[in-house]
């Protein structure tokens, strides 16, 4: 089906044909179709009125696809049941694994010295293992394996539907998103400006725009826009989706070099999707709202600066943040949250009770006041107990490190523009530093292969003669308890080693980004670093959550975890990282306590 024609004219085509499909819903229904010209919104439409009134966003995936998929659960579910139903539970994780697999290793024999950690090649049941990991991950399926629609948009053939509503995080995102173009159309309108991104984000949508020369938005220019969008939302202007070329679209978009820059980062001959509203045409992928008429309370809510591509060497923008609700009670609702929010602001509390003091001739560091001098010890002696209970141990590290550090690490590489640098004394020979490669972000393996980046040597960095030597203010303690590991030989009956920093760190981040307390250039964290070995990984991530869970209930805190995996670009080899990903959510997953599954706090 060519999606360049007009769209009347496909439909038209498709009640010709008058292809019938099927259409199944998450209740286990089906219901009648034709491909091409049934869309989400007559689907909710045929079940109840109320519910096409409601929803915003429909996602869809292919039925037959849907089918296979369960056939092969199915089958899984039949062969996990023939393996044998006992459940049986090793290092916190629960397994289904052959008695075998469960009994203790018996300690290797010490090789040429004690320090030395045997080198063996790793056994078949250890293999077995990993990929056991790998077998019960992949029979976990997400939700639902398919495309965003738009509600708007006819149904190509048989398919599984599930259709949304606004208080959904799929239809809260399809509205935002949907109402970032109303604003950008705004934007456009009111101030002529050169449109670049605008996403949804978590409470909101934000549009960037560069405004050219030094003009940019105040306070008093949200009332204008505020109108604009009203006038847009009551023209209930419809969202229109196109397809076209690589070539069609920089043709459309000449006159924008942000959006041009953006299509070019496509491969020739690749098809981009478009979406009209009103007179504004936007790089979208989708999916959107019918049209501008859902919108019932929309409301500018502030602006700030940005950089295109986050390169404070580009183009200045300026970032405008809206927020839109189906009714206007929700508006109203959000409005008082966030005026009792602004309330309790802690910079407006710390400097009303004499706690923080932020001086613009220190920008991002907070000078403590005797007050807060006091709250800030007592915090420092309460992590230092609850280190204590948990074998930590205590440890000072320096705040300035020679930059050759920083390229064993791979900080120079990876982090270097969000660090502070500086140049020392003049070198007179050059010096050998060597730094065994044991970095990790948390858990470092005591193993006799180190961490290293891929993209580095192994070999020892030599500070050649030159006029200065490079240093840099550490942003992160890792390095630091890495050259304290090293420092001398360890066993692997040494570890777990477990140690603790109240060292200050320094992070280079921009001045607009900086934000009281939570977001700073100088700042002390309770820091910590594991070394232990792969098979202790379980029980030290245990303790953790333990030490976790003690400290924030004591503050009547609530929080949420998520499972850091390797993203592009990491640092460190293979397997080690492999196996510990693999463990660990394993282990998030089948953790009990009581008896019970676990509560997951927010």
């Amino acid at each position: 089906m060519n999606q360049n024609q007009p769209q009347n004219t496909q439909i038209e085509a498709a009640k010709a044909a008058n292809v019938a499909c099927k259409v199944k819903l998450p209740d286990g229904s089906q219901r009648d179709a034709v491909a091409g010209v049934t869309t989400p919104h007559d689907v909710a439409l045929g079940i109840s009125k109320s519910l096409a009134k409601d929803i915003v966003v429909a996602k869809v995936c292919e039925r037959e696809r849907g089918k296979e998929k369960e056939r092969e659960r199915e089958e899984r579910e039949t062969k996990k049941s023939r393996e044998g139903r006992e459940r049986r539970t090793n290092g916190g994780l629960d397994l289904l694994l052959p008695p075998r697999f469960l009994q203790p290793r018996p300690q290797p024999p010490l090789l040429k010295s004690h320090f030395t950690p045997p080198h063996r090649p790793l056994s078949l049941d250890l293999f077995f293992v990993v990929f056991f990991f790998f077998f019960i991950l992949l029979s976990r399926e997400p939700k639902v394996d398919g495309k965003d629609w738009d509600l708007a948009r006819p149904l190509e053939s048989s398919c599984a539907l599930e259709l949304f509503k606004f208080d959904s995080a799929e239809g809260r995102h399809a509205f935002w998103h949907s109402s970032a173009h109303v604003l950008g159309e705004a934007l456009e309108q009111s101030f002529g400006v050169k449109l670049t991104i605008g996403p949804a984000v978590a409470e909101g949508f934000y549009y960037d725009c560069h405004m050219g020369g030094d003009r940019s938005l105040s306070d008093a220019d949200f009332p204008v826009l505020d109108k604009a969008v009203q006038r847009i939302t009551a023209e209930k202007q419809r969202f229109e989706r196109a397809v076209v070329s690589r070539e069609e679209a920089l043709g459309m978009f000449a006159e924008n070099k942000f959006k041009a820059e953006l299509i070019e980062g496509f491969p020739a001959g690749s098809e981009i999707t478009l979406y009209r509203c009103g007179p504004m045409v936007d790089l979208c992928t989708g999916p959107h709202l019918p049209h501008t008429g859902y919108l019932k309370a929309a409301k500018v809510t502030s602006a700030s600066c940005a950089f295109w591509r986050a390169d404070a060497k580009r183009e200045a923008l300026q970032r405008v943040y809206g927020i839109t609700f189906p009714e206007k009670a929700q508006l109203a609702e959000y409005e008082h949250r966030r005026a009792e929010a602004e309330k309790r602001d802690h910079r407006k509390v710390a400097t009303a009770q004499d706690l923080v003091l932020w001086h613009p001739l220190s920008p991002g560091c907070a000078f403590m006041m005797p007050a807060g001098a006091r709250v800030y010890n007592e915090l420092i002696r309460f992590m230092q107990e609850l280190y204590w209970e948990h074998e930590f141990d205590e440890v000072v590290t320096p705040n300035l490190f020679n930059f050759d550090l920083w390229h064993t690490s791979g900080h120079a590489a990876h982090y270097k523009e969000n660090m502070f640098m500086v140049e020392v004394e003049k070198q007179v020979r050059g010096i050998w530093f060597f730094f065994p490669a044991f970095f990790s972000s948390f858990f470092c393996f005591g193993r006799g292969r180190g961490w290293k980046d891929k993209n580095s040597s192994s070999e020892p960095h030599k500070t050649q003669r030159r006029r200065k030597q490079e240093f840099g203010l550490k942003p992160m303690n890792c390095p630091g308890h890495c050259l304290l590991f090293a420092s001398r030989a360890r066993s692997y009956r040494d570890l777990p080693l477990r140690m603790a920093d109240f060292g200050v760190l320094h992070r280079n981040e921009f001045s607009g980004a900086l934000s009281g307390l939570t977001r700073v250039r100088r700042f002390q964290q309770d820091d910590a670093h594991i070394f232990c070995r792969p098979d202790q990984v379980a029980a030290e991530v245990s303790m953790c959550l333990r030490m976790l869970d003690a400290a924030y209930e004591v503050f009547g805190l609530d929080y949420s975890i998520a499972l850091s995996t390797r993203p592009e670009g990491y640092l460190g080899e293979e397997f080690v990282p492999f196996f510990f990903t693999f463990s660990s959510r394993f282990f998030f997953r089948g953790r009990r306590k009581g008896g019970k599954a676990r509560r997951r706090r927010r």
